[in-house]
């Protein structure tokens, strides 16, 4: 989840062991003005432009490093694979 309630993987859980990697299909600009509509109605898995799959690791190869987010913050990759697995019950965390 996002500032101000944008939430983009509505059914994530922090203690499932997966990772809820949301992919976005390209298509034409006015299908991302709906698609943005439903990540405020936490409904962001019923757009037609968005596929999310549930894994316990991922492996990612881009064309060419560019750009990434990680917590919030923008940096510039220095490679093109990113590999990140899931460590079950490693991170212990208190909610409400």
């Amino acid at each position: 989840m996002y500032g101000y309630d944008f939430s983009i993987a509505p059914d994530a859980k922090m203690n499932d062991g997966l990772f809820d990697v949301v992919l976005i299909r390209k298509a034409p600009i006015f299908r991302y003005f709906g698609t943005a509509v439903l990540m405020f109605l936490k409904s962001l898995h019923k757009s037609g432009v968005v596929q999310i799959i549930r894994c316990s690791d991922v492996k990612i190869k881009t064309e060419d490093a560019g750009y990434y987010h990680l917590d919030g913050e923008g940096f510039v990759a220095a490679c093109d694979t990113f590999v990140f697995k899931v460590n079950p019950s490693s991170l212990y965390l208190l909610t409400k």
